[in-house]
């Protein structure tokens, strides 16, 4: 390869196709809308982007959630909220709910079943046109329930009337606040309000929490006192979650205020954001926490309120019901004894460190108390230099979910384990950091979670179509880490060293070398061609595919060209002419592409017919022996989409890269690349940046580009770093399933030295096309060392899958004549594919004197074709 100035000189025996602009994409997408369901994700326009969905929130205040600071904020809007002072938002707040509520001396103010003044919301409406009167500003919620006696809001929906609840429920998406027990009921204490969470007044003059709130267990379970007593406040949290108007998105009350505040960003209302001066917490008593409950004042609690414990686990992955925990972005709500409140990061900060971290939040154990899985955090990065030269327990070199995943497993198998992440990226995610947010996991959803840990959204786990998008999976990312209470540690390792039995792994940061040590050395970062490093072939303005999301701003009205044909190809292209951008494709051959019921034309009616027939993986013949299985028995059998000159790919098996596609992606693409696109190798073609920063091509002589989006793939992990343990070996292709399995694997191994070199060995063991290829040795191996451990953790993750959905028993048995119907449909379906395919085959073959010359003519009014059709 010659270099001459800014040129590298590269040969090209191919004319370039005419180029795509954005008004022939309207147009083309528009005559593919009248094929149902085939461009249902392809935008040219900001009416359908794929951005977070719309929909309509609506809070539910549980008793002492903050359920009156969300209301507050929500009512007179982020704009007014951030400019009060802490004085000036008890006094509005006092003007809108009227006089102040009962309470013993010493404690704060509260407001029992007072009606919101109605000028006061009045004017806060013309004020904030995106006010929402939410909880105890609701109108509509300000009669007493029949049921439990207390005002609607701080009633949980099930026992609201049918009429009430489905006219004010009813197609909104329903979040609350979720709390830890413990430190709900020592706020109830700390309140010392009679009728509201009230305790018998002596106990809060000595401050004696014990005895408080031994008090109220042993009332609540021998019904001297009832759970709707005190304005409802002993009820259950989980009775809040429950029936079909319940709430369905939990946040989490422990990154109050900003776990909500996320939740509030990701679905468009900033206008309802809480700043930490508007929020309306307690005081009295203040040195009191739950790490002075005594261990028989836990197990009351834990015994009388299991329920909420069991959702803290299931929803956060907060299973440790011992753990002490205090609220570190809340003044007021952590005791003094043990913290300081630092004005710089506005948090809580411990007097007496033994510390983790976190990616963007910093979780702290405090000496001589159980910990938390996330106790404190704070937003920003580490706090000082002794945490970049830390000791850990395991160090894990990656945070995608290899390293996420693998983390899960060490912290369920012991959560004491301090457990820090070295990556690149300044957030968890791995690839998924910076993709565009059009990019879809091409798998479904439900089977891409750990377990114990769920998405946020419950269609991630109920649906069997849905596929998730970039946002979400980075979302759950961030989630995992949050829950873990991992560190992260931005830099790029560049070694690992031995000294004595610490393993000494050193990285640049912003560079300055760096080191952290660690027991054990995990390295997860990325293996073979589906992860790891992009691969860039060095050529001006050159951007890889999976950091769209950084030039999404400049990319826009611009011209580009795509290198590659495989999915993340796919993913560029619809995000590029979705921005308004015109394309060109280089692409070397054709991709081979699975098609999968979940996402084939008629999905839909399927699924209506049959709402679980896409849950193939949970599925009574699916078994945890089936990681065994040899799926390169399976691949003559699959039915196959081409994307691009089918002559190109004649083997299959040497095309394929894995990945699944629905129809419209295998239309769409072939029209881009037979149309727009030159088959040819990039590497054989002239590049050249011009001096006006425009980049011209020898494959299309007269054209100059804005931007080069390589779709090339990734370097994976070429070599391990010595004393590691191999994450980059994988066992299956189910990403989030390998990494737990991995994770199992890795943790009973890593103090058996001879398993350990055997095990790393195969991480030199690569095939071209791993997908069919490269895991036969990886099973006989696991077979033959490990076979119980697998078997048990792909039992896990399968029954962990199986309780997200709630899928009935019975789910996946249907009716014969439902049976029957489905049968049909799916033969029409293969017939429709199969016309598809016969169609797209022949176009390669004849056009452009068929297919081309008509489409462009139709869509352009352009008659005249120049280039000629790629040439095998």
């Amino acid at each position: 390869m010659a270099m001459h100035g800014n040129a590298v000189q590269r040969q090209s025996t191919h004319r370039p196709r005419q180029i795509l602009d954005f008004r022939m994409m309207r147009t083309l997408l528009t005559l593919l809308r009248l094929w149902p369901g085939l461009a249902a994700d392809v935008c040219v326009d900001d009416s359908c982007k794929d951005e977070p969905p719309a929909h309509e929130m609506l809070f539910i205040h549980i008793p002492y959630n903050f359920g009156y600071t969300v209301g507050v904020a929500a009512l007179f809007g982020h704009k007014v909220t951030s400019n009060w002072s802490v004085p000036e938002a008890w006094g509005r707040s006092e003007e809108l709910f009227g006089d102040k509520g009962a309470q013993v001396e010493g404690s704060s103010a509260v407001w029992f079943h007072a009606r919101p003044s109605p000028d006061v919301v009045k004017q806060a409406m013309a004020d904030n046109p995106e006010a929402k009167l939410w909880g105890g500003v609701a109108p509509e919620l300000q009669q007493l329930s029949e049921v439990t006696g207390c005002p609607m809001y701080f009633t949980p929906p099930k026992y609201w009337p049918g009429d009430l609840a489905k006219s004010y429920i009813s197609g909104k998406k329903v979040f609350g606040i979720l709390r830890n027990p413990y430190e709900r009921l020592i706020a109830m204490f700390r309140g010392g309000y009679s009728q509201y969470g009230g305790f018998p007044p002596h106990f809060h003059k000595v401050c004696d929490v014990n005895g408080a709130l031994k008090w109220l267990m042993h009332s609540l379970m021998n019904g001297t006192v009832g759970k709707y007593a005190s304005q409802c406040t002993f009820i259950p949290q989980a009775e809040y979650f429950e029936g079909p108007y319940g709430i369905q998105i939990a946040v989490d009350n422990l990154y109050f205020p900003e776990s909500l505040n996320r939740m509030l960003t990701y679905n468009g209302l900033q206008s309802a954001l809480v700043e930490q001066n508007v929020i309306l917490q307690i005081t009295g008593c203040n040195n009191v926490w739950a790490a002075d409950l005594d261990a028989d004042t836990k197990d009351l609690v834990y015994r009388y309120f299991k329920a909420d414990f069991d959702m803290l686990c299931q929803r956060f992955g907060y299973c440790d019901h011992r753990a002490n925990t205090c609220l570190p972005q809340v003044p007021g709500m952590c005791p003094d004894k043990a913290f300081a409140w630092n004005e710089v990061l506005k948090q809580y900060v411990p007097s007496d460190i033994d510390c983790c971290f976190s990616f963007s939040l910093s979780c702290y154990r405090i000496k001589g108390l159980k910990p938390a899985p996330a106790v404190l955090l704070f937003q920003g990065t580490l706090m000082s230099q002794p945490h970049h030269h830390g000791r850990f327990d395991i160090v894990i070199i990656g945070s995608g979910f290899t390293g996420l995943g693998v983390a899960a497993v060490f912290h369920k198998k012991d959560p004491s384990l301090r457990i820090v992440l070295v990556s690149r990226e300044e957030k968890p995610g791995g690839i998924w950091t910076e993709a565009a947010n059009t990019v879809k996991l091409h798998q479904q959803t439900y089977f891409y979670a750990l377990p114990n840990i769920l998405h946020d959204d419950a269609e991630c786990h109920k649906s069997s179509v849905h596929q998730a998008m970039s946002y979400q999976v980075r979302t759950y990312a961030e989630k995992v880490a949050h829950t873990l209470g991992c560190v992260l540690i931005k830099g790029e390792v560049v070694g690992v060293a031995l000294d004595g039995t610490q393993r000494v792994v050193q990285y640049r940061s912003e560079g300055d070398l760096k080191s952290v040590q660690g027991d054990h050395v995990i390295q997860a970062t990325g293996f073979d061609n589906y992860s790891g490093v992009p691969r860039l072939l060095g050529l001006p303005m050159e951007v890889h595919s999976s950091a769209l999301n950084k030039v999404t701003e400049s990319l826009r009205g611009k011209r580009c060209l795509v290198i590659g044909s495989g999915k993340s190809t796919i993913d560029a292209a619809k995000f590029l002419i979705q921005e308004g951008n015109t394309v060109r494709f280089i692409y070397r051959s054709a991709c081979a592409y699975v098609r999968w019921g979940f996402n084939s034309p008629l999905s839909s009616i399927l699924q209506w017919l049959h709402p679980f027939i896409h849950f193939t993986m949970l599925d009574e013949s699916v078994t945890p022996e089936d990681w065994k299985h040899d799926y390169s028995q399976d691949l003559d059998a699959l039915d196959w989409y081409i994307v691009g000159d089918p002559r190109t790919c004649q083997q299959v098996r040497e095309k394929t890269r894995g990945g699944i596609i629905p129809l419209r992606d295998f239309l769409l693409m072939n029209l881009l690349l037979h149309g727009y696109g030159i088959c040819g190798d990039a590497s054989q073609m002239e590049f050249r940046k011009d001096a006006d920063g425009l980049v011209s091509c020898s494959a299309f002589p007269g054209e100059k580009f804005d931007q080069v989006v390589s779709c090339t793939g990734y370097s994976g992990s070429k070599n391990l770093f010595p004393y590691c343990l191999s994450a980059v070996t994988p066992i299956t292709d189910l990403h989030v399933h390998n990494a737990w399995m991995t994770g199992h694997l890795l943790y009973n191994i890593m103090n058996d030295p001879e398993k350990v070199a055997s095990w790393n060995a195969l991480a030199s063991h690569k095939h071209p096309f791993p997908w069919h290829g490269h895991y036969a040795k990886v099973r006989q191996w696991c077979a033959l060392h490990v076979d119980e451990v697998i078997t048990t953790a792909k039992e896990e993750i399968d029954l962990a899958m199986r309780k997200a959905s709630e899928l009935p028993p019975e789910a996946l048995r249907i009716s014969s004549h439902r049976l029957l119907a489905v049968n049909a449909l799916t033969r029409l379906e293969q017939l429709l594919v199969s016309s598809c395919k016969l169609c797209v085959t022949a176009m390669w073959r004849f056009a452009p004197s068929l297919l081309s010359r008509g489409l462009l003519a139709l869509c352009w009014g352009h008659h005249d074709r120049h280039d000629t059709a790629c040439k095998s």
